[in-house]
Formats: structure tokens, sequence, C-alpha cells
């Protein structure tokens, strides 16, 4: 069946059942009618009635087609709101809840693009419709989306309803693009800017927010971090001076105390800088709302749609713009970052890198000793592997502190006049905001009392206002006073003599200032990070000794190198010469005592932490050697010893093994020894060919296999017969 209303010309006087009412039904009637009303903006809804009323006259249409007033309803729910999507639309999902429960015979619309501007949504009420046998009117027919001409008009309808939208938005969007090409195109401007009437923007004319503005950035560059900033503002009590662009406030000069948001727009606005930018953020496509408030960011300025330099008044360069782009990306926590300085003891975190793989070496804390330790863990996070390197941090700072002092001691004197001049400029930058603060404060209070004294003295409703509103800018301004006072009793203006002669005495006596109590670990770390660009370090094969390669700032290069504590002896750089040393000392006849300090003498190093060689370690180096340890004398306390026993000196030699680990088994259970009395309390062991080769298996599966429990049978000793 063709659609009536397609099929002939219409007259606005032919009645309204001549266009396609053959398709209502009495099961059409029994159900509700919904008429659905909607405007796209808070703005139509106001500004055009006519429509809207033509919308809710559609009520009086269903009641022409033949439904009861009291089965018509008015859905409403959706005045204001776009209908490119259905989400925030709580009246079309009633809509279509309703059509699912089977209880609408009639849908009625000024035109369909009112009911959805989205084929997703259109093509899902027409098939909820075509499914439950509703029907579907506007203006223009009545159609039901079971018949397949009146569906192919009604998704034409829709196809050209969604492209309408696309059109209206290209339209528009060209439009401003246009407009922001020109650099014409201004929203909100930033804080210490305002709007021109003609339409630009210009510095606000206040001269303590423009100063304020400016007091961030220096700030900035001083302190380095957005945090940090903060603290600075809000501990000297310098409030920032906001515009709002909606509210009661509108327009006005509202000061506010500084927070994280505010400074970081301050910061990576390029309107500071003197440049008209847009396009600058990004947002998430996949949000459904098309909004994606929450998913949005800030791309790098060459993806930025319009970028004009030198349009605008500029508080800072464009140059000291990207540069402070630049140290907030680096302070962001990154494995390409070094971050933020902290008061963790690690002087080189972020700086420091992994010869062998590249990665950045972390730097973790703990341990008995309150130590930290610079690790490598990139192979094991990525791979499953082992770490590449990890040392004990503190001696890598020694050595690249120690180069460092080096570097600066030609700066000492430059150094120690900027400090000056620092401590000058801060000094000048509070003083002056503290005279705004008190001209502000006078002004006020004399805007008050002009305001009290130019109003009729007879009409004491309105004076007893401003009299108020005067003494509570006396106060105001008295308690402003005050506390200039005491900041001035606190913080005079300007250095002393002897302040001065105190910072410039700093020159000779900088590693006595790094190393002060008094010097935080994260001006340390800021000290590094402003000469240090790079630090690559190298453990060779698991040596004590490591290599760091020191990349300036600037590209120029240095190498360090330095000794790190290891627990084994065979991890010494110089093993093998001590070795040698002591086999040819033990051939001499000399014992374990005398070789440990031969070797002290001689210069040799043991592993860092430990205070020289011992006859511990020296039994530990030659307990592999082929050259035998001297014997036991066995003087008058030879008779002492029984069948197959052993003194625990002569049974270590035997069995190549440090005497210290053969005693540690007489206390695990693992050997059985008696103390001869008449030896003065020397130990014997029993040990005969079976259980020297028990004792033998239990050695080299100690060293085989440190971490593995040895089993049963080599840790059971066997009893003299």
């Amino acid at each position: 069946m063709t659609t009536a209303d397609t099929t002939a010309p219409r007259s606005r006087s032919t009645p309204a059942r001549a266009f396609g009412a053959d398709k209502i039904n009495p099961r059409h009637l029994g159900r509700t009618a919904l008429v659905y009303v909607r405007q796209s903006s808070p703005q139509q809804v106001l500004q055009h009635r006519e429509s809207t009323d033509l919308q809710y006259k559609l009520a009086e249409r269903a009641e022409a087609l033949g439904w009861a007033a009291d089965r018509v309803v008015v859905i409403d729910d959706d005045l204001g709101r776009s209908g490119r999507t259905i989400e925030g639309r709580d009246g079309f999902r009633r809509l279509l809840a309703e059509v699912a429960l089977d209880r609408v015979g009639l849908v009625l619309g000024i035109e369909m693009s009112r009911l959805a501007r989205s084929c997703k949504d259109w093509y899902h009420l027409l098939e909820l419709c075509s499914r439950f046998g509703t029907l579907l009117a506007d203006q223009d027919g009545l159609y039901d989306p079971s018949h397949y001409n009146d569906r192919l008009l009604l998704g034409l309808k829709g196809t050209m309803s969604e492209a309408e939208l696309h059109i209206l938005h290209q339209r528009m969007r060209e439009g401003i693009l246009n407009k922001a090409r020109r650099g014409e195109l201004f929203s909100h401007p930033p804080i210490g800017y305002v709007r021109e009437p003609l339409g630009g923007v210009a510095l606000d004319p206040d001269e303590q927010v423009r100063q304020t503005v400016a007091t961030v950035f220096d700030l900035f560059d001083e302190l380095g971090t957005i945090n940090a900033v903060v603290r600075y503002l809000r501990r000297q009590e310098i409030r920032v001076g906001v515009r709002p662009h909606c509210g009661p406030d509108r327009g006005r000069l509202v000061w506010r105390d500084a927070c994280l948001g505010t400074v970081r727009n301050i910061l990576r606005h390029p309107m500071y800088a003197g440049a008209y930018a847009y396009g600058r953020f990004r947002a998430d496509s996949r949000q459904s709302d098309g909004h994606a408030r929450g998913q949005r960011w800030e791309a790098d300025p060459a993806e930025w749609v319009v970028l004009l330099k030198d349009r605008l008044p500029a508080y800072i360069t464009w140059d000291r713009f990207e540069a402070n782009r630049r140290r907030l990306a680096d302070n962001q926590a990154r494995a390409t970052r070094p971050g933020v300085p902290r008061d963790g003891a690690a002087l080189l975190g972020g700086l420091l890198r992994c010869q062998r793989c590249g990665g950045r070496m972390s730097a973790s804390y703990g341990g008995p000793k309150r130590d930290f330790r610079y690790s490598c863990d990139k192979n094991s996070l990525k791979h499953g592997g082992r770490g590449c390197q990890s040392i004990g941090g503190s001696v890598v700072d020694v050595a690249v502190v120690a180069e460092l002092l080096r570097a600066l001691e030609p700066a000492a004197l430059e150094l120690s006049c900027q400090a000056v001049e620092a401590a000058r400029h801060e000094d000048e930058r509070l003083h002056r905001h503290w005279r705004q603060r008190l001209d502000r404060a006078g002004y006020d209070a004399d805007l008050a009392r002009r305001r009290y004294e130019a109003v009729d003295p007879d009409n004491r409703l309105v004076a007893r206002t401003l009299e108020a509103q005067w003494e509570a800018g006396l106060r105001h301004q008295k308690a402003e006073q005050a506390a200039y006072d005491a900041f001035v009793a606190e913080r005079p203006q300007g250095l002393t003599a002897d302040q001065r002669d105190a910072i410039l005495a700093l020159a000779d006596s900088i590693p006595v200032l790094w190393h002060a109590d008094t010097t935080r670990p994260s001006e340390r770390q800021e000290i590094v990070r402003l000469l240090i660009d790079r630090v690559v370090l190298h453990i060779p094969g698991g040596a004590d000794r490591f290599d760091a390669v020191i990349g300036w700032k600037g590209g120029f290069e240095t190498r360090v190198a330095g000794r790190r504590r290891v627990h084994r002896v065979e991890q010494l750089t110089d093993y093998d010469r001590v070795v040698a040393r002591a086999e040819e000392l033990r051939r001499t006849g000399h014992s374990d005592r005398r070789i440990a300090e031969f070797l002290n003498a001689e210069g040799h190093s043991p592993p860092l932490g430990r205070n020289g060689f011992t006859k511990h370690i020296v039994n530990a180096i030659l307990s592999r050697s082929e050259v035998p340890a001297k014997p036991v004398r066995r003087t008058c306390h030879a008779t002492a010893l029984g069948r197959n026993e052993w003194w625990l000196t002569n049974l270590a030699a035997e069995l190549a093994m440090p005497y210290g680990s053969l005693h540690a088994w007489i206390g695990r259970g693992w050997i059985v020894a008696r103390k001869v009395a008449d030896a003065a309390g020397m130990q014997a062991v029993w040990a005969d060919r079976r259980e020297l080769d028990r004792l033998r298996r239990l050695r080299a599966h100690r060293r085989s296999q440190p971490y593995v429990p040895p089993p049963a049978q080599l840790t059971t000793p066997r009893r003299a017969k």
C-alpha cells in the first residue's frame, strides 16, 4: 500500500483523517498516542516559541485521528537537548521504553528530525515500531514502519535529518576556523587578560594582577615545580586576581588562593607568550556523548590547528614558554623523564642509565642501614629475566659529586653573586606585593568613605549600610597595615652588609654548604640536574670496580671510576694477583694470619666493608688452591687423637675448604666433634675413609647449589665404631 500523502497533492484545508487514516485500526486507538516535543538548545526554547507551540498542538492532531484526549500523552522532557545522540535524552528513552512495552499506538513529531538526528537511534525506533505495530506521524503524513514504502520514506527522512545536522555543523565549523585563522576568535581570556570592547584581548588594567602573573613565571624558573610555586604563594599570602566569566561575580575582579590548576594553566597557556592558538586540545572520539570532558589532552604545538606568534600582548617570550613546557614534561614520572627532585637521598634518580641496555636505573630504599641502591630492572620487567645491573647508591653518588664540586670551583664567585642578586630580587618582589595590598586596602576604604559621604544623611536605611561598609574597609586596612609591619619586622627590606658578606663568603665553602645538614636532598638534586644531563653506569663482569660516564649540559663528557661493595672475594678486580701472591707466601711456610698481614701491607684491598684481609679471607681464597695448608704440628697433643681422628684445622685442609665453614657444620650437626681437654679444648673429628667421602660430596653440593638444602644422606654423620 502506498502512502496517501505522497501520491496526491495535499491542501492545508484537507481534513487530517484524509492522510493515511486507513492505516489506523481499533488496536492502535486502544493504545496511547505519544507526542514528542524537543528543542535543540535552551536558546531555542526561549526564542523559538512558535515552533514549541506547534509541537504541543500535535496533541490536537492525535485527537483528530481518533484518539481520546485521555490517551494522548505529551513527552517534553528533552526541551533544550540536542538530537544527535541518545545520551542525556530521558524523554526519548521513555518513548522507546513505552513502545517496547506495547503500550503505544502512535508517535507524533513535528518532523522526523525532532525524534532523532542519528541514524542509529532513528532505525532503533523504526525497528521497535515495526515489531510492535506502532504508527509514526509528522506534519506531512502518517506512516506504518512495517510497510515497505513507508519504511523506505522514513529511512530517507532519517538520513536527510542526519545529513542536515552534519551540514550545519560543517558550516559552523568552517566559519569558526576562518575566524580563528585570522586570530580573531576568543572565548574567555586567561588570568591577566581582559576582553576589549572591539573583540580583542589586552593585558589586565590592574597592576597587581599583572604582577602576580609575572611572579608565577619567575617562581617557576627558581623553584622548578608547580607544587613548589603554589606552596610559596600560599606561604607568602600572595593571591591570584581572577575575573569569572559566569556567576554573580562575572567580569569583576576576585582574589583567590593559588591552586595547582590555576598555576598549571598560566604556565601552559600560549597566550602569555604573545601567541594566538586554536585547537590545542584533542578529545577521545570513543566517548559516546561526543563531549569527552574527562578524556581530552593537550597536543604538541606542531599539531595545533592555528598558531600565530607575536599577535597578542605577552608576559614572557616564546622561547621561555617552550622551556617551561619542557620542564613540565621532565617533571612527569615517566620512564623517559627524570621526574621531579624529591627528598630521597639518591642524587642521580632519573639521570642514571644502564650501559648494557640503555634503560633508566631506579633508586630503591630499605635495608638495615637505610641505604639505597640503583637497579636496572628493564629486562626483568619486560622479559621476565634477571636485572642488568645493581649497585649501592652511595658509592656512585660520591664519585659523581666529587666531579660536580670540582666543576663548580671556577664559578663559585659568580654563583655567590647570583645568590646575592636572587635574594635582593625576592626581597623587592615581596615588598612590592605588600605595597600593592596596602594600596588596594586604602582604595577600598576611601571608596567606602566617598560612598557614605555622597548619600543623603536622612536616608538612614542606606546610610547605615554604607557606614558599615566604611567601617569594614577601615578594619581591613588596619589589619593589612599590621600584617605588613609584622612582615617588615621579620624581614627588613634589603640585605645588610653582614648578610651580603656571608653570601659572598660561600664562594670558598661550596663543599661545606653542599654537605651541610640544612641542605635538603631535593636542593642537591636540583643542582645536579642543572649541570648534568645523564650518567651512564657500567659494572664490568660484576666486579668491585665500576665506570661512569657523566654527560654534562652542553654535550661535554667526563669519565669517573670507583669501587663498590661486593660479597665474594672472587669479584675483586685483582683477584688473580691476590691468589698468586697468597700461594707464593704459603709455599714459603707462612700461616694464613701472616699472609693476611703481608697482603694488607702490600696495598691489596679486600671487598668493601671489611677492615683489611683476615686469616679467614685468606683461607677462603686458598681453599681451592693446590698448595696445601701448613699442618698442625703434632707436639704433645698428638697422643690425644684416636684412630681416624683429625684436628679440625687439618680436616679443613684435607677437604680444601674454609675452617669457618667446617666449624659451622658442627653447629648444624653435619659433623660430630669432641673437645680434647688435654689439648686446650681443641676439637677432634672422627672421619674414616667413608666419612671423608661423605664430607667431600657434601662440600661439592654446597659449592654447586648453595641455596638448595643438601639431602639427608649427606648431612647425617657416621659414628666411630
